[in-house]
């Protein structure tokens, strides 16, 4: 703007309807329409209400821009799309059901199993919106810790989730191995149970064969669970630990 007089910046700016996108064909300054994810719920509202705010957890965990999570249901689906399209930019859809749009689909199974993170990131990428990611598996955490909410009474699920968090990262370090979502579930759903244990004195007792447990997964998570003596001041007992190391025979 350097050397404009006033009544040119005026005349260059009166029209200026906002920064946004170029359209291809007309090659005009249009408004920018907000971006949005659609997730999708056969019925049950707590269902969909939970799917929104995971999906919207992992959104919130990669990006600072604001992608807005529009749940619906399979009830005059193609009306409510329709209506969501001419509205916002879907950047992709995620649920029960694939609605055969134009923008990615992510089914509840791929999300949960542990490539649906990395999918929404890529979709998100591919949009040029700047991405930052704050922690890494965010749908094990949430469902872990709401699972842990059900299970536990004297521990605070809010409290130990990072730390079985760790507990688990610290095998698949040592083991040169990465779990799958729903091992890392049962894995750490187990766990808490049994630091939880642990605390009320209820312990169990291994009634299995010890010989047949492999000796190098016990040595493993022998020195992985003393991460919880030293953040919580817990330690397993050597009936807990075997039967840890039984969910790595499954």
């Amino acid at each position: 703007m350097l050397d404009m007089d006033l009544d040119t910046l005026y005349d260059s700016l009166k029209d200026f309807k906002g920064y946004g996108l170029y359209s291809k064909d007309s090659k005009k300054l249009v408004a920018q329409r907000s971006c949005a994810i659609i997730t999708i719920c056969s019925t049950g509202e707590g269902t969909a209400k939970k799917l929104k705010d995971l999906v919207n957890d992992i959104v919130i965990n990669i990006t600072r821009d604001e992608i807005i999570i529009i749940p619906i249901g399979i009830v005059n689906i193609k009306e409510t799309l329709e209506d969501l399209m001419n509205r916002y930019t879907i950047l992709a859809t995620v649920g029960v059901m694939d609605p055969k749009i134009d923008a990615p689909f992510i089914s509840i199974e791929a999300l949960i199993g542990g490539n649906g993170e990395k999918c929404i990131m890529n979709i998100i990428q591919k949009n040029n919106i700047p991405t930052q990611v704050k922690e890494e598996n965010i749908v094990v955490k949430n469902l872990c810790q709401d699972s842990l909410i059900e299970f536990l009474t004297f521990l605070n699920p809010h409290k130990i989730i990072s730390v079985l968090m760790n507990f688990t990262s610290l095998l698949e370090k040592d083991m040169s191995t990465n779990f799958t979502n729903p091992f890392k579930i049962k894995l750490m759903l187990h766990t808490g149970c049994a630091l939880e244990r642990m605390v009320t004195k209820e312990t169990l007792t291994y009634s299995g064969d010890r010989c047949t447990v492999d000796t190098t997964v016990l040595q493993y998570v022998e020195k992985a669970v003393m991460k919880f003596k030293e953040t919580l001041n817990i330690s397993l007992s050597m009936d807990e630990i075997y039967y840890i190391c039984e969910i790595f025979k499954e």
